[in-house]
C-alpha cells in the first residue's frame, strides 16, 4: 500500500512523522466539550430510562438490551447535568476497559454512568476520525502511561482532555473513516464467519457428550472394543433421561458422590470450575485473597473429587477434578466412589444437556445470576451407569473426539487472532499516515 508523498516530523514523542499536509493537536482542541456521566448513584430499581455504562460497550456497538435503567426522574436529572450524549457524539471507556470508544448513533434516549466520557468533536475534526485516532493502538499506549489504580485502572477526564492526537485535512478524515469502515467490515465478516464455525464445533462436542452418554459407543466402535453394538433399550423409569442400553444401571448420584468439606490448605493450588473445562488450575494466585488471608476457607479437591460452583452449576460449571487443589468455599464438593464409577465418564455424563437442564430445575433464587443449587436437592438425581470397561471406552472415546475438534478450533482461533491483529494494525497505520489512504482507492 502507498505512502503519502512527503512527511514532516510530527513533534509527538509517540510518532517520529506525520503526512505534510497534517497537523498534531490536543484532544480538548478538538472538542467543544468533554465531560463524562453520572457521579451520583441514580435509582437503578426502576424499569424507565437505559442507564449506559463501560460494561454495555461492545465491538463497536451500545448493548441497550442488557443495560441497567434509572427513573424518569433520576433520568431527567441526570440530563440537566450534561449526562445524555446526543447523536454524533463519541464516547470514550475510561474505567476498567480503556479506550473503547463508539459514535453515538442511536435513536433510543439514555445517559451515561462516569465510566464514560463524552467527546462533542468541533469542525476540526469528524467524529468518525475522532473514534478511530482515539482507539488505535499507538493513543491506547499514550492512555495506558497515566492510567492510575492498581485495582481498577482508570484515566482521568483531564488526562484523556491532554492526550496529543493527529489532525488531517477534512477530506483525507472522511477518506480515512470511509475506507476503514469498509475494510474492517470486510475483516469483522471473516472474523464473524469464524466465530460462528467456533460455536458449531462447540455444539458438536456437546452433542458427543450427550449422545455417548445416553446410549453408548457407536456400533463401529463398540464391536472393536468387544461391546455389544447396537444394544436393545429399556425404558429408564426417569422421564428426563428416557430410554437407555438394556444392560445398564440406573441409580442415585448419592449412591456415588459423599459431600466433604476439607479447610485449612492455604498453599494448595487454587482451581476453579468453568462450564466449558470443568475443574482448571488458575492461572495466577489471586493478590485479594491473599492479602485478606482467608484461604485457610478455601475447601481441598482432590483428584477424582466433583467440584460444583453451586451459584453457576445451572450453566454446567462443574467438573470432576483432575487436579489437587482448593476452591471457594461456595463451591459444593463431593468425594467420588471409584469402584461404582469412573472419574472422567461422571465427568461427561454430568455436564450432559440433559443433567444442566435438571441443575437449572433444582437451583432457585432472586434473580438468575444469584440462583443456588443445594446438594440436598442435586444428590437425588439419578445417573446411568455401564459396566466400568464400557466406562472408560465411553470417556476414551469422548475424550479423543474432543481432541480432534479442539485441534481444528485452534487453528481457527489463531485466524480469528491474526485478523484481529490485522485489523488493529490497519487502523493504526492509516489513522497515524503510515498509509496513503485517498477516495480513489476505495473505487479500486
Amino acid at each position: 500500500m502507498k505512502r503519502y508523498s512527503e512527511y514532516k516530523e510530527s513533534g509527538a514523542e509517540w510518532l517520529p512523522e506525520i503526512p505534510d499536509k497534517w497537523e498534531t493537536s490536543h484532544v480538548k482542541r478538538v472538542c467543544q466539550n468533554v465531560t463524562d456521566g453520572a457521579h451520583t448513584s441514580p435509582d437503578l430499581s426502576s424499569p424507565d430510562k437505559p442507564f449506559v455504562t463501560v460494561v454495555n460497550i461492545k465491538n463497536g456497538k451500545i448493548d441497550l438490551k442488557d443495560c441497567l435503567y434509572t427513573s424518569q426522574r433520576d433520568y431527567d436529572q441526570l440530563v440537566r447535568n450534561g449526562c445524555k450524549p446526543q447523536n454524533g457524539d463519541v464516547l470514550y471507556s475510561k474505567d476498567g476497559t480503556i479506550a473503547e470508544t463508539i459514535v453515538v448513533n442511536e435513536t433510543a434516549s439514555f445517559v451515561v454512568g462516569s465510566s464514560l466520557i463524552i467527546l462533542k468533536s468541533n469542525r476540526l475534526v469528524i467524529p468518525q476520525y475522532l473514534k478511530l485516532i482515539l482507539a488505535s493502538y499507538s493513543l491506547k499506549n499514550e492512555a495506558f502511561k497515566v492510567l492510575r489504580g492498581a485495582g481498577l485502572p482508570r484515566i482521568s477526564i483531564g488526562n484523556v482532555a491532554k492526550l496529543q492526537i493527529l489532525k488531517p485535512p477534512p477530506e483525507d478524515q472522511k477518506s480515512i473513516a470511509n475506507y476503514l469502515e469498509k475494510e474492517t467490515g470486510k475483516i469483522d465478516q471473516k472474523i464473524a464467519g469464524l466465530e460462528k464455525k467456533t460455536l458449531l464445533y462447540k455444539e458438536l462436542k456437546q452433542s458427543i457428550i450427550n449422545e455417548t452418554v445416553t446410549r453408548g459407543l457407536p456400533a463401529k466402535e463398540a464391536q472393536a472394543e468387544g461391546l455389544t453394538p447396537n444394544p436393545s433399550l429399556k425404558n429408564s423409569g426417569i422421564p428426563w433421561i428416557g430410554e437407555i442400553p438394556e444392560h445398564w444401571e440406573v441409580i442415585s448420584i448419592s449412591a456415588v458422590t459423599d459431600p466433604v468439606s476439607i479447610k485449612n490448605h492455604p498453599n494448595k493450588e487454587l482451581l476453579s470450575v468453568y462450564r466449558d473445562y470443568g475443574v482448571i488450575i488458575k492461572s495466577s494466585r489471586d493478590d485479594n485473597h491473599n492479602r485478606a488471608g482467608n484461604l485457610e476457607n478455601y475447601k481441598l479437591v482432590k483428584k477424582g473429587w466433583l467440584a460444583m460452583n453451586k451459584m453457576k452449576t445451572w450453566q454446567g460449571s462443574l467438573g470432576v477434578s483432575d487436579y489437587e487443589g482448593i476452591v471457594s468455599p461456595a463451591y459444593i464438593i463431593c468425594r467420588v466412589d471409584h469402584k461404582k464409577v469412573t472419574p472422567q465418564y461422571l465427568h461427561f455424563l454430568l455436564r450432559s444437556k440433559r443433567y444442566i437442564g435438571q441443575y437449572n430445575r433444582l437451583s432457585y433464587g432472586v434473580r438468575i445470576d444469584q440462583w443456588d443449587m443445594r446438594y440436598n436437592d442435586f444428590k437425588y438425581l439419578s445417573i446411568t451407569i455401564p459396566s466400568e470397561i464400557e466406562q472408560k471406552e465411553i470417556s476414551k472415546f469422548i475424550k479423543s473426539k474432543h481432541a480432534h475438534i479442539d485441534k481444528i478450533t485452534a487453528t481457527i482461533t489463531e485466524q480469528i487472532t491474526t485478523l484481529k491483529e490485522l485489523r488493529k494494525t490497519l487502523i493504526n497505520d492509516v489513522v497515524t499516515g503510515k498509509i496513503c489512504v485517498t477516495d480513489d482507492k476505495l473505487t479500486k
